[in-house]
């Protein structure tokens, strides 16, 4: 009987610690999936920053394009040439609207830039998590093996 009781405890043992093993790795797998959602919705963002800061450059340069219009057609108006100082001014007023412009593009890479670097980290720590539950539920069963063998 006493061997019976053994080999029972023995596969008691073995089995509580598949049970964990798979456990484990269940948790591995569930952190790697949430850490691929995440860094799908990062990703999407990031692209969503690139589009909202082409659209906003744009409205920049079409306002700007109105107003530059709508100051030629004063100066014109006024009986003025577009030479000399009127020239000068307009065409600082569209350098500084571009230089705007350029800014809100940059200004939207980099907050993408940040949103794909976010990604970037939580697939590699959820690759860390699955390859730790692996690891862990390795540990778990070789325990379990060297305490069963070590009771016979």
């Amino acid at each position: 009987m006493a061997g019976g009781v053994g080999a029972a405890k023995i596969a008691a043992m073995v089995a509580s610690a598949a049970v964990q093993a798979v456990g484990t790795i269940s948790q591995g797998r569930a952190a790697n999936q949430a850490a691929k959602f995440e860094a799908n919705q990062l990703q999407q963002q990031a692209e969503r920053d690139r589009q909202l800061a082409a659209q906003q450059a744009s409205e920049l340069r079409d306002a700007e394009s109105r107003r530059q219009a709508a100051l030629r057609a004063r100066v014109a108006g006024g009986g003025a040439t577009l030479e000399g100082s009127p020239l000068a001014v307009l065409t600082d007023l569209a350098g500084e609207a571009e230089f705007q412009a350029i800014r809100t593009v940059v200004s939207g890479e980099t907050a993408a830039n940040r949103a794909q670097g976010k990604a970037a980290i939580r697939r590699f720590e959820g690759r860390n998590a699955q390859r730790a539950g692996f690891i862990q539920a390795g540990s778990t069963l070789l325990s379990a093996a060297s305490k069963s063998f070590g009771k016979q």
